[in-house]
């Protein structure tokens, strides 16, 4: 069928009521009768709770209710934790009782008649606290002295496996002609969406049913969740999700809050509001990012590389954020390290450790980002040792066209046959970025430059991206590997779209609306997507791990042709002719080359819903589909090259982006401008992981930088021109040829820009081994490359 919608680029149809004030965000609902609820939050990273005095609290003028753990132990539950063999348990309830273990953990929740009286009311509640030592570095915390955050374990370490041994790597090791060793830090960042969490709940008594005014990525899977941890009726609770400021993985969780506003809503039967600051965002919501890894990489004078080495150390916080449990996620740097590269010989160990510090959890590309830093500054030592072109060090070993389809040896270890990388372009997508960038005169001009004492720097990224994700991934962690979508045709004939996607970013509203008007044949404006409602949409994942397209869109093709197939049937009816002989153009079902013999979609709904009794034997009544799908394979591959360009002032430490450039493969586009934009935002998210964001904590685990003032991000003057060309692949994992890529930009952009600080600095012998490359630090590295 031809296509007039899919692949064109289309305005969101989702910015004019948010550029003009008409959005609908969490903090914009105002419910009769509503309170606002906060929470006292432990200013100790390590402590025993030896008690809690809430009586002057209580006393305050405009508090209604203030709880603490014991007054709630009928009530409470431990926080949705996905059971995983080898993964200890945390015991991580909504209030602590006993003990805290992160500045931020709440004690105590209290409900006031409005948000300044709550606040006022936090600093009434006296907590008697009895200090204990902290541990805030994840190399101390696995000592046999270290303060033990959770005693029932015995140590600090959630997790410690030998996740790969693949081939040889000893043999390997004496074969070669290189062994490049190196330790890389990598920082502990925050997701830090322009709206940080918030929650309204509202209980109705005289139905016994619980309304959560919510921002879930994953609204099905966290209603069951929520209800199995409230211990109510699932058909009892109901989520709404409406307009969400981002998310970047963090309204992929299940927190405290969620729990607690809840059960202050049914004791007082009144609608709850809480609003989250941004320093409890930044201390208390999801960290994601820092561990720790020992690199080693064989490689032969060619730069060929044999095997590698990596062990993982990974900082979870004090706990891991439901309901992830504390490896999965971070298990995915492994898993992923050796990326689009044909290695076949490879050992990694996996370490996760809990500290005194905020959960840690799914940030934009969790494990990925890591992954990918590893391998491409692994590639970047290697060429550096051997005095090789980075670029051709990525030739030599990178998954060409003629290997596909290729398995790597992760996948061979961890999965059935059926695993493999498939319709991608890993080797045309860096020749292309190469060549536009036109790199061979870039290195030209950069040595005229260093003669001048400008310090310009290239550096590459690659990139093999797994989106996606089906059931035998996603649903250990406790959500479903499938999306849903009902779509019905209106007596009007307009169409309805209900779909288990809750997108906070995604422009779905405007990409599903493309594709499902392509399959019916109808105007872009005559669909009306609706999502984000647990009563009305069905059951499904939700938005995250780059599938929104993949899976969702493809899940309204399959429903919409679905539709269009009873369609078809009816109108094969009304016109008396073949089904086969029938197309559907312009919201009107006629006969191919006789366009006067048709019937108009709203005719057919009419007769479909109207006058069902006028229907022939065998068509039901409505035109409606419900379907559920996930692709043909667990994994969706998409790949992309980055190439960054920088200069390094080496008397201040300052590093300037001039140019940034990417070649993605995501398969067939549904809109290039949407596609254009995620990749920017992804890009610019990795800016700041590579050059401003970092969580600091002292060694008695205080948050040193909880606000804006000194949590860095990026804002439109650091981000450079980004320029997106496209290979286009199509998958044959799903009927649209999609695949995902929202994550991709963070992922690898960090390990393009530290290359090409890197490669400015060549000249100083500078290694780039920690993120993230502040001025400070880029004139220490220079400093000690002097000595």
């Amino acid at each position: 069928m031809a296509q007039r919608f899919v692949g064109t680029p289309i305005k969101r149809r989702e910015d004019p009521r948010l550029i003009t004030g008409y959005g609908k965000f969490v903090d914009d609902i105002k419910l009769p009768n509503m309170v606002y609820a906060e929470f006292v939050r432990s200013p100790y990273a390590h402590a025993k709770i030896k008690g809690i005095d809430v009586s002057e609290c209580k006393k305050h003028a405009g508090v209604l209710l203030v709880v603490t753990a014991k007054d709630l132990e009928d009530r409470l539950r431990p926080l949705p934790q996905v059971k995983v063999e080898g993964v200890k348990e945390f015991n991580y309830m909504p209030l602590a009782k006993d003990k805290v273990r992160f500045v931020g953990e709440p004690v105590a929740a209290l409900v006031a008649i409005d948000r300044y009286t709550a606040a006022d009311a936090v600093e009434l509640v006296k907590v008697d606290y009895e200090p204990l030592k902290a541990v805030s570095n994840v190399e101390e915390a696995i000592k046999p002295d270290a303060p033990i955050l959770h005693e029932e374990w015995g140590s600090n370490i959630a997790y410690h496996k030998v996740e790969f041994n693949i081939g040889d790597v000893d043999k390997v090791s004496k074969e070669a002609d290189i062994i490049v060793k190196e330790k890389i830090k990598l920082n502990r960042t925050v997701s830090a969406p322009i709206e940080p969490r918030a929650l309204i709940a509202d209980y109705d008594p005289s139905q016994e049913t619980l309304t959560l005014y919510h921002q879930s990525q994953h609204p099905h899977a966290h209603r069951t969740m929520i209800a199995q941890t409230l211990g109510i009726p699932e058909n009892k609770l109901r989520l709404i999700v409406k307009d969400v400021g981002g998310s970047f993985g963090l309204k992929a969780h299940i927190f405290p809050e969620d729990i607690i506003v809840s059960i202050l809503s049914m004791m007082l039967r009144r609608p709850v509001k809480w609003v989250e600051d941004r320093r409890t965002n930044i201390s208390a919501s999801v960290h994601d990012r820092e561990q720790v890894d020992y690199i080693e990489i064989a490689a032969k004078k060619d730069g060929t590389i044999l095997g590698i080495i990596n062990k993982c150390i990974s900082d979870i916080g004090a706990y891991h954020a439901p309901p992830y449990a504390a490896a999965p996620v971070q298990s995915l740097t492994n898993f992923l390290l050796l990326g689009p590269y044909k290695i076949r010989n490879f050992y990694a160990e996996h370490t996760s450790v809990v500290t005194n510090k905020g959960p840690e959890g799914a940030v934009r590309g969790p494990g990925m980002m890591q992954a990918n830093f590893l391998m491409e500054r692994a590639i970047d030592l290697v060429a550096r040792t051997l005095d090789l072109d980075p670029a051709d060090v990525r030739k030599k070993n990178i998954v060409k066209s003629e290997d596909l389809p290729y398995k790597p040896v992760t996948l061979s270890w961890v999965a059935t046959a059926d695993l493999y990388y498939k319709d991608v372009s890993c080797f045309e997508a860096l020749e292309k970025a190469l060549k536009a960038i036109n790199y061979e005169e870039l290195k030209k001009e950069q040595e005229e430059l260093r003669k001048k004492g400008v310090y310009r720097g290239i550096g590459i990224a690659c990139l093999i991206e797994p989106t996606a994700f089906g059931a035998r991934f996603i649903e250990p962690m406790g959500v479903p590997g499938y999306d849903a979508a009902s779509i019905r045709i209106e007596p009007d004939g307009k169409v309805i779209v209900l779909v288990s996607s809750s997108p906070h970013g995604q422009s779905l509203e405007t990409t599903y609306a493309q594709v499902v008007a392509d399959e019916l044949g109808v105007s872009f404006e005559d669909v009306h997507v609706i999502y984000g409602d647990t009563s009305v949409t069905p059951y499904g994942m939700g938005t995250s791990g780059s599938r929104s397209g993949a899976v969702g869109g493809s899940t309204c093709i399959v429903a919409a042709r679905k539709v269009k197939e009873k369609v078809l049937k009816l109108a094969s009816h009304v016109l008396e002719a073949r089904i086969e002989d029938l197309e559907i153009k312009d919201a009107k079902v006629s006969v191919k080359g006789v366009p006067s013999r048709g019937v108009t979609l709203k005719e057919l709904a009419t007769l479909a819903l109207l006058n069902s009794d006028k229907l022939p034997k065998g068509i039901e009544a409505g035109l409606e589909a419900t379907v559920r799908f996930q692709c043909d394979e667990p994994i969706t591959w998409s790949n992309s090259t980055h190439i960054a360009i920088v200069d390094v002032d080496a008397e201040t430490g300052q590093v300037k982006l001039l140019k940034y450039l990417v070649v993605e493969d995501c398969g067939n586009m549904i809109n290039p401008l949407v596609v254009e934009g995620q990749v920017h935002g992804g890009v610019a998210h990795g800016i700041g992981q590579a050059l401003y964001e970092n969580i600091v904590y002292n060694e008695d685990g205080q948050i040193l930088n909880p606000s804006f003032m000194d949590y860095l991000l990026p804002s439109a003057v650091e981000i450079p021109d980004i320029e997106v060309l496209h290979v286009v692949t199509p998958s044959s994992t799903n009927p649209g040829g999609f695949k995902g890529l929202g994550e991709g930009g963070a992922i690898v952009s960090p390990a393009a820009i530290a290359n090409a600080v890197e490669d400015a600095l060549e000249p100083f012998g500078v290694k780039v081994t920690e993120l993230p490359i502040s001025p400070e630090r880029v004139l220490k590295w220079i400093k000690v490359s002097k000595r």
